[in-house]
């Protein structure tokens, strides 16, 4: 599935990659990894944490980080481990009530990328909206994501391998977003 990049407190501000738009980056401040009991049952965590795994192709189980955000501006990266054609891989933010054994589209609270897809996708209580956006993904890809509030509403930016790919959302509503995984 996908594994998420540990910032070291060794490295500095200019040793990592900042996207354009990005003032803040985590590096340090706070406990950044997948939530051991914010998954689904057959989502399984290695490596500290950082590395989640499915243990069927075909599920729509979703993974959170355990921090989630409300303000301010936050990057993270995701690689691309594993996958097989058959998968779809949701890559973004979600709410903390997300449903981790529905497809992400069909929450109503997951907002991302549908990155083996070409699609982003936009989840409400009135239903989904996708789009085209980003094109295809493949193992070994590193998704970017930055999360951006201006008073309390969020902005979505997704890049891959270190390029911008695009704005997805710039109209969150208030409330505080996860990383998450699909």
């Amino acid at each position: 599935m996908g594994r998420m990049k540990s910032l070291s407190l060794t490295e500095t501000f200019a040793d990592q990659f900042v996207p354009d738009q990005a003032r803040l980056v985590l590096i340090g401040k706070k406990d950044f990894c997948w939530d051991f009991n914010k998954k689904g049952r057959d989502i399984s965590l290695y490596n500290e944490k950082l590395t989640a795994n499915k243990k069927h192709e075909t599920d729509h189980e979703t993974v959170l980080a355990n921090i989630g955000f409300d303000s301010g501006q936050h990057y993270w990266e995701i690689s691309i481990d594993t996958f097989v054609d058959i998968e779809d891989i949701y890559i973004g933010v979600a709410k903390k009530n997300v449903g981790l054994y529905t497809r992400a589209t069909d929450t109503g609270c997951f907002w991302g990328w549908m990155c083996t897809g070409d699609r982003k996708f936009e989840s409400s209580p009135n239903g989904n909206h996708l789009s085209t956006f980003g094109g295809m993904c493949k193992i070994g890809d590193i998704i970017g994501v930055l999360l951006e509030f201006t008073n309390g509403i969020g902005s979505l930016f997704f890049y891959k391998n270190k390029m911008f790919v695009g704005r997805a959302f710039d109209n969150l509503p208030k409330g505080t977003y996860y990383p998450a995984a699909c």
